[in-house]
């Protein structure tokens, strides 16, 4: 079989190549036989040989280029990625959060150190301190200013939902707040593309058995879509709009998330973003004396 392939793959070449050859010292021998020149006849065969080598390479190297390459020339090279130079980021925004058939609206500010620590403040009408937010991977501490409460314990989905209201974990706050993803990149594997959109589809398995699902825009490997799904349904679809560059990044001008088994859909709109400026004082604050502390474990 490996030399019937051989054969076939060859033959078309060798006989193109051939056939150049044998017109050629044809041309050549009856110059030679003229002028009596048989040394440039030896040479000439040599050249030829060497036209015939070279042919069959050139179209052997030609295939195999082809058929191994990995950058789609109409979509270009693809990288799902996290944003590992992005040391600081700022975030001032609105959110509009919407709770089975009530509707809120807030202001607050994110400041996120790389994804080892975050803070976030809400505020109401007014300006009015609704809460403030300090988290590690390992701790989180929440001071609901409106209800005059503090929470405190592991960031975990139970933990920060109880307390927060938002049913992520921290590390998952963390990566769809930088618009990436919560699991490693190297994980995913691409499982669609559209030439058309330019944008490519990623799918994987997380350590919780879920399956996740990424939309990627190929021209600036920007987010365009995250979501999970379990054996129950889908349990959180976020999606990220008009983009925008900034300090060498692009940022997403709104970021939608939705909760779809709760029916809990938070929009933030980025009013004002500062990237990899260093926070002036620590993200966490103080725990007031006089109001009491609920912990969670």
């Amino acid at each position: 079989m490996i030399k019937m392939s051989l054969k076939t793959k060859y033959f078309k070449p060798i006989q193109s190549a051939l056939i150049i050859q044998r017109a050629c010292t044809v041309a050549f021998s009856q110059v030679s036989q003229s002028s009596g020149i048989l040394n440039l006849r030896h040479l000439f065969n040599i050249f030829s040989t060497i036209f015939i080598l070279f042919f069959i390479l050139s179209c052997s190297t030609s295939k195999q280029i082809s058929r191994n390459a990995n950058i789609d020339e109409n979509l270009g090279p693809v990288q799902l990625k996290w944003h590992n130079d992005m040391e600081y980021l700022e975030l001032n925004c609105n959110f509009n959060i919407k709770a089975g058939d009530n509707d809120a609206s807030a202001s607050g500010k994110f400041i996120l150190c790389r994804r080892d620590s975050l803070s976030l403040s809400i505020s109401g009408p007014f300006g009015i301190s609704i809460g403030k937010l300090f988290s590690r991977k390992d701790y989180f501490l929440f001071y609901n200013t409106y209800q005059n409460e503090i929470y405190e314990g592991t960031p975990t989905v139970e933990n920060l939902s109880h307390a927060v209201r938002i049913p992520l974990s921290y590390s998952d706050l963390v990566a769809l707040i930088r618009a990436e993803t919560p699991e490693s990149a190297l994980i995913f594997k691409e499982s669609a593309r559209d030439k058309d959109l330019g944008t490519i589809d990623f799918k994987a398995k997380n350590a919780s058995n879920e399956d996740v699902f990424v939309k990627l825009n190929n021209k600036n490997s920007s987010i365009l879509e995250y979501s999970r799904r379990n054996s129950e349904g889908e349990l959180i679809h976020v999606t990220y709009t008009t983009y925008f560059k900034i300090s060498g990044f692009y940022r997403p001008k709104k970021i939608n998330i939705r909760f779809p088994q709760s029916e809990v859909e938070i929009e933030i709109i980025e009013n004002e973003t500062k990237i990899n400026k260093k926070p002036e004082k620590p993200l966490s604050f103080n725990k007031p004396d006089d109001v009491p502390v609920k912990r969670l474990e």
